[in-house]
């Protein structure tokens, strides 16, 4: 069969969604408002690949992005302009892709996406391509590797909120159960995220978790009002919240699209004490249950866990009873100098730091 593949920078957005919706794998990661958020903060490039076959029928969608500002955000000001004078850190990203009908050869369609992700590439100073497939989809690995994709394992485990007992409670463990009581009797409150000033306290707790956890974050209010802008007024974001006396103890983000929900980032207080965690992914999937979503996707993790903090990311999605599915993340270099100097300037102690003990191993 002949199909007819098409490369945009922008797309009909109702049409784009309502094929999408066909596709019961489909989630937030593949709609024109998420890619517009990196767009409109950091002139991020949104590109949209549409497959279609003799009839015009759509069966096969892929949203993808070029990344070179927000690779550099965080940066100080001689990096960026240097990554500018010499074209570094240009990435070509997306998650949770591609959308492809299973009523068609699964196999030609991807390779007419990869195709066209070429033709992108040729056209643009892309130096990396990072890519992720959906949990429920398998595609050939044969076809990334021809097109020189590098596959790495990854896993989330996903919670079918159709098959669980109204008596929610009831359908975890024991241990599940007796913290989530315990929370209720430290009069933990759980709020839904329901406006622009609750919204801005709940990003700027995980912001202010995160550093303080040793990852490298910044406010930015530009994103941030992007953000909830693009998704609240799409309906594709939902973020939830625990206090304990007005202090905020544990933030969930989910991303929301064809009753798929994506658990999309999670902060949480180091004061563990009041089972503030539990109690909060509880609620979560009792509010998400009562909003009759289809599945809870807990976010990705780590298949072989190689540290104790991947450990514990793992055992904590695991003990919500659900299923555990693999997924790839692809990546496929175009310019290795680049490459290396980019990460060199986005890290340079780091990356010192590894040299140093590599050599000191050599010697």
């Amino acid at each position: 069969m002949d199909f007819i593949t098409e490369i945009n920078l922008e797309v009909d957005k109702k049409s784009w969604i309502d094929n999408l919706k066909r596709i019961g794998s489909s989630t937030t990661y593949q709609l024109p408002s998420w890619l517009e958020i990196y767009k409109n903060s950091f002139n991020s490039v949104p590109h949209y690949i549409t497959v279609k076959n003799s009839n015009h029928e759509v069966v096969g969608q892929l949203a993808c992005i070029i990344h070179n500002d927000f690779v550099w955000h965080n940066s100080n000001t001689v990096s960026k302009f240097l990554s500018k004078k010499l074209n570094l850190g240009c990435i070509l990203n997306w998650s949770y892709g591609p959308i492809i009908s299973e009523k068609y050869d699964e196999n030609l369609i991807l390779y007419e996406i990869l195709a066209a992700v070429d033709e992108i590439i040729s056209k643009n100073n892309i130096i990396l391509v990072n890519g992720s497939s959906s949990p429920f989809d398998k595609f050939n690995l044969n076809i990334f590797e021809n097109f020189g994709y590098l596959e790495k394992k990854w896993s989330t485990y996903v919670l079918d909120l159709t098959k669980l007992d109204s008596d929610l409670l009831s359908n975890f463990n024991k241990k599940i159960r007796y913290d989530v009581r315990q929370a209720e009797k430290n009069n933990l409150q759980f709020e839904v995220v329901s406006d622009k000033k609750q919204f801005v306290e709940f990003a700027k707790f995980a912001v202010t978790t995160k550093n303080l956890s040793g990852e490298s974050r910044k406010w930015n209010p530009i994103f941030y009002d992007n953000y909830w802008n693009l998704t609240s007024k799409s309906g594709s974001h939902q973020g939830f919240l625990v206090r304990h006396e007005n202090e905020i103890l544990g933030t969930i983000n989910t991303l929301n699209f064809n009753g798929n929900v994506v658990q999309a980032g999670v902060a949480n207080s180091s004061k563990s004490k009041f089972n503030a965690g539990t109690f909060l992914t509880f609620k979560t999937i009792e509010w998400l249950f009562q909003h009759k979503q289809n599945i809870f996707d807990f976010g990705g993790a780590n298949p072989n866990p190689t540290n104790e903090k991947e450990k514990q990311i793992d055992f904590y999605k695991s003990k919500w009873g659900g299923t555990k599915k693999e997924y790839s993340i692809y990546s496929k270099v175009i310019d290795r100098t680049k490459l290396n100097l980019t990460s060199f300037m986005k890290s340079p102690t780091r990356i010192t730091k590894k040299i140093f003990k590599k050599f000191i191993s050599i010697k």
